[in-house]
């Protein structure tokens, strides 16, 4: 398979799930749109990994190529094409599927769990996947989205009901981040330090980095994740 990767920022990259498509044997491409890469062919790729960032969908007057990558991820949507989001990204498939994207009564900042439902997996591209009944996951946002019409809630948190969901065969949208390395979550914490308000659901800094080794099993995690929603040959 051929992945096509739409990237915001440059401290949020594809972490562990660039790992799982090399060693996989697939081949991956990118439009880096912080650097106004453009947009691929439609049909030079065959799935679509959407990742986060610090901006809003609404954002576009200040990142105005939110306007046309949310056109090009209709697109994709439209040509079933399989498309993975994390963060952002999950909320501009929400949007594009017709739901609301808002703020969320509470931010989410550092390691909180989530609780999965392994009912929402029947009849969808999870099915038969052990899912854990709870993981303690990395969480950095502020917003939320509404569940599009027709998804499955796939996960919930304390602080936030809608954290994944599923959409038909071809759509996996994730609120929190399995992707993330050490480095990663340093580059975020450093980034985006002023986010770090003391809150109910935002760790301090200190908090967050103590919490790193537990990104080896949320790793793990995606990796069967992505196995059973994308494949494992090339």
């Amino acid at each position: 398979m051929h992945f096509h990767c739409l990237q915001h920022v440059s401290s949020e990259n594809l972490g562990r799930v660039a790992d799982w498509i090399f060693e996989n044997g697939h081949t991956l491409g990118y439009s880096r749109l912080f650097e106004n890469d453009p947009l691929p062919d439609i049909q030079s790729f065959d799935a679509l990994i959407i990742l986060g960032g610090f901006m809003s969908v609404h954002d576009e007057s200040v990142f105005p190529w939110l306007r046309a990558e949310k056109s090009f991820i209709g697109k994709a949507l439209e040509q079933n094409k399989k498309i993975l989001g994390i963060c952002l990204g999950a909320q501009l498939i929400a949007v594009q599927l017709g739901a609301k994207v808002r703020r969320n009564p509470d931010q989410e900042i550092g390691f909180f769990p989530v609780h999965f439902s392994q009912e929402s997996t029947r009849g969808s591209v999870l099915e038969g996947m052990s899912l854990p009944t709870e993981a303690n996951v990395f969480h950095w946002h502020g917003e939320t989205f509404d569940l599009p019409s027709g998804a499955r809630r796939l996960a919930s948190s304390e602080g936030c009901r809608n954290q994944a969901f599923v959409a038909g065969s071809h759509v996996l949208a994730l609120q929190f981040h399995l992707e993330v390395t050490p480095r990663i979550v340093q580059d975020m914490i450093r980034e985006n330090i002023d986010d770090l308000r003391p809150g109910k659901y935002v760790q301090s800094a200190g908090d967050i980095l103590r919490n790193i080794p537990k990104l080896d099993v949320t790793n793990s995690l995606l990796d069967q994740i992505l196995t059973k929603f994308f494949g494992s040959q090339s």
